[in-house]
């Protein structure tokens, strides 16, 4: 009878030791597995398609970036859901309130290249970030300016618009009291008269 070496893997995952002193029972990369803070490992499991799902209209190549968000109180409207899926330069959106998502995939897209941002990489190859802001969809990234996305839910219309940085000037001027520079003082907190 011959034995057979078992590699048990508890002393998790090291991606820094060289080929000579790598331990043993460790891993060099691991697919498909969720690796917990106490050293134990679970196979994840395999995806799925939802129940009665249907294909999307659109296509997603190897090279698509993806990313998806959440759109909370779409328009205002308070429960109303979307689910946002940018693939390349559109974001997509979905109404999570039908079930299944796949099915409930609405008509209005947003073409994000009107948006592209001077001097930085393709917004179709960065993925984007979101916040929903009183029924409104805020969308980010580094290789657009940023815009803000509003519904309305009667008509299923989206209006884009360009969202504008205002920074405020906490230095006072040198010449002398400006009254309005003293009043904006006072009302963002501030307890010492300007001189």
């Amino acid at each position: 009878m011959t034995q057979k070496t078992v590699t048990t893997f508890v002393k998790g995952l090291i991606t820094e030791a060289g080929e000579l002193t790598f331990p043993a029972d460790a891993s060099v990369d691991e697919d498909n597995c969720d690796l917990r803070r106490d050293g134990s490992r679970r196979r994840r499991k395999g995806i799925d398609r939802e129940t009665s799902a249907t294909l999307s209209g659109f296509t997603v190549s190897d090279t698509d970036i993806v990313s998806t968000g959440n759109w909370s109180n779409v328009g205002g409207q308070s429960g109303l859901e979307f689910l946002v899926v940018q693939v390349g330069s559109t974001l997509h959106f979905y109404n999570k309130a039908t079930a299944p998502y796949s099915a409930a995939l609405d008509a209005a897209t947003v073409d994000l290249s009107a948006y592209q941002a001077v001097g930085v990489a393709a917004v179709s190859s960065v993925k984007c970030q979101y916040s929903s802001i009183r029924g409104a969809l805020v969308v980010a990234s580094e290789g657009m300016n940023t815009i803000y996305i509003e519904r309305d839910n009667a008509t299923g219309v989206l209006t884009e618009n360009t969202l504008t940085f205002r920074t405020r000037d906490f230095e006072t001027s040198t010449g002398g009291i400006n009254w309005q520079i003293t009043y904006h003082y006072y009302h963002s907190g501030g307890s010492r008269p300007i001189k």
